[in-house]
């Protein structure tokens, strides 16, 4: 018992120095140089998706309590006709430029799906970078995604039809959209994504999951996501069992398929 805590304490020791830990970019121009071979292939993706997309970056795309969600667009330039979306919600950087190598970041996706008649739209969620309001891993608002889809199926280029894409938390976004049934969404590309977060993220066939319930209690620490694990911080910090109370309180929010307790929205 004694040995279990105390690996339960290094594990979320570990995991909140990670978190905590300030990161700094390396400045450009030090360490290793880039690849000539990638830059020179960023820098002709780059050149040919401008000659044939309309690029919108950074576009305030605004949700029912008013604040504003940043996203990427890119659509093909030929107007003559409306468009179907492929949609990427996500947490993390999306941004065009690789500050690293200081060159355009990898166009791919976004050249591919151009090139075959779809829009592609990359939205950050509330709290990341350029979105507004506060991030809640996992919890509310859950109305964001399907505003976002109310939204872009509206533009004047659309035809209505969106398709989701994405794995691991972009699936899992996915799932959390398709709950609220948006009427524009035509599509969903899912990859490993959960689709009962108690049973695969924090007891898996009854047994804890260190792994996973270490990073969710040492973000909810940080951030303060998800009020029901606000009064368990001292003990998390302590490596205490917590953890343990921790998940259990949040199984109604984790039902199979569902995901969501409905009465939060």
């Amino acid at each position: 018992m004694k040995l279990t805590k105390l690996m339960v304490w290094i594990s979320v020791t570990l995991t909140l120095a990670t978190i905590l830990m300030p990161t700094t970019a390396p400045a450009q121009g030090r360490g290793n140089r880039p690849d000539p071979q990638m830059v020179a292939a960023r820098e002709k993706d780059e050149k040919e998706l401008e000659s044939i997309a309309i690029i919108d970056r950074k576009v305030m795309v605004p949700m029912r309590d008013g604040k504003r969600m940043a996203a990427d667009i890119y659509r093909p330039k030929d107007t003559s006709k409306k468009v179907p979306i492929i949609f990427v919600r996500t947490p993390y950087n999306f941004n065009f430029w690789d500050v690293r190598n200081g060159t355009w970041a990898s166009m791919k996706e976004q050249l591919e799906a151009v090139k075959r008649g779809y829009a592609y739209v990359e939205m950050n969620e509330r709290g990341h970078f350029f979105s507004e309001g506060n991030y809640d891993i996992l919890g509310p608002p859950l109305t964001d995604g399907t505003d976002a889809i109310t939204w872009m199926s509206s533009q004047s280029w659309s035809n209505g039809k969106v398709g989701t894409f994405g794995g691991s938390y972009m699936a899992h976004v996915q799932n959390a959209m398709a709950v609220l049934r948006p009427p524009h969404l035509s599509a969903m590309f899912i990859m490993v994504g959960a689709g009962d977060y108690f049973e695969e993220g924090a007891w898996r066939g009854g047994a804890f999951m260190l792994l996973h319930n270490v990073f969710y209690a040492g973000s909810a620490y940080v951030s303060g996501w998800i009020s029901d694990i606000v009064p368990h911080r001292k003990a998390i910090l302590a490596g205490g069992y917590a953890l343990a109370g921790v998940t259990a309180s949040l199984r109604a929010a984790f039902d199979p398929l569902r995901l969501f307790n409905p009465g939060r929205l």
